[in-house]
C-alpha cells in the first residue's frame, strides 16, 4: 500500500484534495486515475458504481470510495484506521466503535470545522450496523443524502 497524503477537504467548496486528483460534484468516474477500482453494483433500474482507491498515510490506513448514480457523483466516503484500530479481534473491534467514531470526528474536524451543511452538500461521521466508520460527503447530486438547510 502507497503512503499518500490524506485526503484534504476544502471547506469552502467541499472538494476534496488527492495526491493527483481533485474530487467535485462534476468529477466524472473515466477521469479518475487508473488505480481506483470500479465496483459496479447491480440495482435495478439504477446504474451504481462506488470507485475505490487504499493507501496509507503515516501509517493510517485509508479507504476512499467515490458513489456514482448514473453517471453523476453522489457521494464521497472516507474511512480511516489508525494503528491502534488495525487488525483487532472481533470483539475488540465492537469495543473500539465509540473510540473509531471519536477518531473520525476529530480528522473531520480538522479538515472543515464543526459545520455539517454547506451549499455543496451535507459532511459528517457516521457508524453502520456493523459498527464501521467513516466520513461522508453527499453533494447537491444526491436527492436521498443531501439536505437543504
Amino acid at each position: 500500500m502507497s503512503d499518500y497524503p490524506a485526503p484534504a477537504i476544502d471547506p469552502a467548496s467541499g472538494h476534496v484534495r488527492l495526491h493527483d486528483c481533485l474530487i467535485t460534484p462534476a468529477t466524472q468516474l473515466s477521469e479518475l486515475p487508473p488505480d481506483f477500482a470500479r465496483e459496479p453494483i447491480a440495482q435495478p433500474g439504477q446504474q451504481l458504481v462506488f470507485a475505490k482507491r487504499h493507501w496509507q498515510n503515516k501509517g493510517v490506513a485509508i479507504e476512499f470510495s467515490l458513489r456514482f448514480e448514473a453517471g453523476v457523483l453522489v457521494s464521497v466516503f472516507i474511512a480511516l484506521e489508525p494503528p491502534e484500530h488495525q487488525n483487532l479481534d472481533s470483539d475488540a473491534f465492537y469495543r473500539s466503535t465509540d473510540e473509531r467514531y471519536a477518531w473520525h470526528q476529530r480528522w473531520l474536524g480538522k479538515q472543515i470545522g464543526t459545520a455539517g451543511h454547506f451549499a455543496w452538500g451535507n459532511i459528517g461521521v457516521a457508524r453502520s450496523k456493523s459498527e464501521d466508520v467513516w466520513v461522508y460527503l453527499h453533494n447537491p447530486n444526491n436527492s436521498w443524502g443531501y439536505q437543504r438547510t
